[in-house]
């Protein structure tokens, strides 16, 4: 039987009802008389309960909304308000989170199938956990994550316009992040020198800003020559504002960049870029992604004998970006490990270290911390005797 409710922020009252399958469903009646709200929920469930097609549905539920009420009941399919939420953001939000909404928008309503032609009221939590374990089966949990994520977004505006009452993507479990994700470690100093001997003079350079900046790939290469101020302070300075996080930066110039820094080429122009073929690779690529560096990065790996070689690339084997990517533990992010790690082992607090890596919190920095065991055990040979001193003779037990 159907039956109403209503939110402590709304004044319409919401219908509650059966549909096939036993589907529990909820929909705004935009009304806020009980008398009326109540009829409205009982021609919603006996529309359901008929097994009519998703058209024969969503016409006498808008006929009875208006017979009714007096007013037309906004209605749209999960195909078609999802087309219109991308289109809507765009604009709004960065050119590759649109590109993401996009293609997790086309994603679930592939999910969906044929129901993606139901009322938008048909999705339920179910439908968003399935999806979003799906997506986990064939990429990675993080992956699903962040796909349930955007879908709640979605649906969550489509509250805030009053099409449906309930967000069926809120309050879902995230898929714990495991070892899918591949671990990551620290490089070590002879590793980075393998590295720098194998590397042409770019590269070289990406190499030692990701190790004495702890810097993004994306942001090295963007970096130009209005970024650097060698006469600043007494080390000089890079300034630059992160790509992801939108975060200032202001970094010390290490003694060892500082040189790579002065001996490279440099031309009157303050906005030519530090790497410019690195540079022009980003350029080429939609919105600026930097798969094709990490590429280059990965045969640089492989050409010291740090990984191994991958016979055929996903293109090859008739994969693409819908299948689980398989992460080495070894990339250039690494070098942001490595850093962290190094600041922390020297001596630096984790509040100094955070700003300088920028990290968000301090659980993301220690996160980024390896200590190997000749760390550990140089900090624990550290600790005080406390048995120094007078020490009494053990009586003789008899």
């Amino acid at each position: 039987m159907a039956s109403l409710r209503r939110k402590p922020n709304s004044r319409y009252y919401i219908a509650c009802f059966t549909g096939v399958n036993k589907k529990q469903l909820q929909r705004s009646t935009k009304t806020t008389d009980k008398k009326t709200a109540l009829k409205l929920a009982n021609e919603f469930e006996d529309a359901y309960r008929q097994k009519r097609t998703a058209t024969q549905v969503r016409k006498v539920i808008l006929d009875a909304h208006e017979a009714l009420s007096g007013h037309r009941l906004e209605s749209v399919t999960v195909r078609d308000y999802m087309d219109r939420w991308t289109n809507t953001c765009k604009g709004t939000v960065a050119p590759r989170t649109h590109e993401k909404y996009e293609t997790t928008a086309r994603q679930f309503i592939s999910y969906l199938g044929t129901r993606a032609d139901d009322d938008l009221m048909m999705v339920t939590r179910a439908d968003i956990e399935s999806f979003r374990d799906q997506v986990a089966s064939r990429l990675s949990a993080g992956s699903a994550n962040l796909a349930r994520k955007i879908i709640c977004v979605a649906f969550g505006k489509a509250v805030k316009d009053g099409i449906i009452s309930v967000n069926p993507a809120e309050r879902h479990d995230k898929i714990k992040v495991g070892e899918d994700k591949g671990p990551r470690r620290t490089l070590s100093v002879e590793e980075i020198t393998r590295l720098l001997g194998a590397a042409d003079e770019e590269w070289k350079g990406i190499i030692l800003f990701g190790l004495y900046t702890g810097q993004r790939i994306g942001d090295i290469v963007r970096m130009t020559w209005q970024n650097v101020d060698l006469l600043a302070g007494t080390t000089g300075e890079i300034r630059f504002i992160t790509q992801k996080t939108k975060r200032r930066m202001a970094l010390p110039i290490h003694p060892v960049l500082r040189l790579y820094l002065e001996n490279l080429p440099a031309g009157e122009d303050p906005k030519a870029p530090l790497f410019p073929k690195a540079n022009a690779v980003i350029g080429r690529t939609k919105n600026g992604a930097t798969g094709t560096l990490s590429n280059q990065f990965r045969d640089l790996l492989e050409s010291v004998g740090m990984v191994e070689v991958r016979a055929q690339d996903n293109k090859k084997r008739g994969q693409g970006r819908n299948v689980r990517r398989v992460v080495s533990e070894v990339s250039f992010h690494c070098l942001r490990h490595t850093a962290t790690t190094l600041l922390k082992s020297a001596g630096g607090q984790e509040s100094v270290v955070k700003e300088i890596i920028g990290h968000s919190s301090d659980a993301v920095s220690r996160l980024y911390t390896h200590f190997n065991v000749d760390d550990l055990n140089r900090l624990v040979s550290l600790l005080p005797d406390v048995t120094a001193g007078k020490k009494k003779p053990m009586k003789n037990a008899s």
